[in-house]
């Protein structure tokens, strides 16, 4: 019932559905955490680059730092680029992986870039 609340909440536009959705990321639930992050990416807002971001780097769950850092990904704004750099150049371990992973692969997404 969960998903399905976040995404009518997210489809509403409702202003609540952050709330939800920051909620969902720190849960322990694997389908409602990739809701969450997926939602959030279809949104692409500020805000959802800010909790996409915030759950970077809070959260030590390897499932939730692979939704969060291929969210930002596939937002691509310049807060979420810087997002990704962070985690990227200033974490360990599978944080760092994981945002380095979606980094590379976002500059290989990017026109012009050259491998």
């Amino acid at each position: 019932a969960k998903v399905q609340t976040l995404a009518a909440l997210s489809r509403m536009q409702s202003p609540r559905f952050y709330d939800f959705a920051a909620e969902a990321l720190r849960s322990n639930d694997p389908g409602l955490v990739n809701t969450a992050a997926q939602q959030l990416t279809l949104d692409g807002g500020p805000e959802a680059v800010r909790l996409l971001a915030a759950t970077l780097f809070d959260s030590n769950q390897p499932v939730v730092l692979s939704n969060a850092a291929n969210g930002l990904a596939a937002i691509g704004t310049p807060d979420a680029r810087a997002a990704l750099r962070k985690a990227a150049t200033r974490s360990d371990g599978t944080r760092a992986r994981f945002a380095a992973q979606a980094w590379w692969q976002l500059q290989g997404q990017s026109p012009g870039w050259e491998s």
